[in-house]
This record gives C-alpha cells, structure tokens and sequence, in this order.
C-alpha cells in the first residue's frame, strides 16, 4: 500500500475518532486500523503479540511496527495517531481522569504522524519525545520521530 492511500485511510479513520471522542472517556486509546506486521508489548514486559483491531493501548505499552507497516491509534480525546513503519514507541503515560488528559508517548524509533484534538483543559497535554527532544502538542497535526541515524525530525501540517 503506498503512502498515499494510507493518508486517505488515516483522514478516514481520523472522522471515525472525532465521532467516537464524543463517547464515554477512557484511560486507553484503541487500534482503529493496521496494516503488515505490527506487536504491542502490554507493560513493556518483553512479551510481543500481534495487535489486531480494537487492540487497547495502555500506559507503559509499547507499539512495534516492522517494514511497510503502520498501526492507527485513536486516542480518548480523540486524537488520533499513526505509528509509521519500523517505528518503536512506548506510550509512558496514558491517563483521563476528571476531564484532564495526560499522554506521553516517547519514540524510540521511527516516526508518529498526529492529529491532536485541541485540550480543553490547561492541565493536559500530549507530549512526544525522542532521545534529544520533547514536544509538548495541544491542537495540531504532523509528524514528529527519528531518523535512521538517531537524529530528531518534526513538521507540521497544519496549527
């Protein structure tokens, strides 16, 4: 699948997160799509499973996307996140709780594509963060990862 056609499976899956974020609150994001070889390590305990669909992201688990693979994670604010190919990102931090919305995500390697709901509340945050940098997102869409050489990237699309 090119990456194009990914894209418009990502804007399609972003509308069914927007829908959804007016649902009940939870503490965990949901896979929403993936697409190839893709593992989630529940706890960071060294056990990898195959995530499927409706596959809950917790805190402290960790994502694994291996050649031409990606994973669509839609998040309980209804922000949505695409953990690219050969990507490793750890989801430190997942929290919702009395409206405040707390998501660290720390990539390893790899990238993350995002688009963030605009927080609400002055408290929450959604932060990415590499080997060498951190950014803190409350409202925009983009890119932020690493580099093969371990180099920081980050653009972004719109905000």
């Amino acid at each position: 699948m090119c990456h194009s056609s990914r894209f418009k499976v990502f804007i399609a899956l972003l509308l069914i997160a927007v829908t959804m974020s007016m649902a009940a609150v939870s503490k965990s994001g949901k896979v929403r799509y993936r697409v190839g070889d893709a593992f989630i390590d529940k706890k960071a305990k060294g056990n990898w499973n195959m995530i499927t669909l409706e596959t809950k992201v917790q805190e402290k688990d960790m994502i694994r996307t291996e050649l031409e693979s990606q994973v669509i994670i839609a998040m309980p604010d209804g922000s949505v996140l695409s953990v690219d190919e050969l990507s490793l990102v750890e989801f430190s931090k997942l929290l919702n709780e009395d409206g405040v919305q707390t998501i660290v995500a720390d990539i390893r390697s790899g990238k993350v594509r995002f688009d963030a709901q605009k927080q609400t509340d002055a408290k929450s945050y959604l932060n990415f963060k590499t080997g060498t940098a951190v950014a803190a997102i409350r409202g925009t869409s983009g890119t932020i990862g690493v580099t093969s050489r371990g180099k920081p990237i980050a653009s972004l699309a719109n905000g």
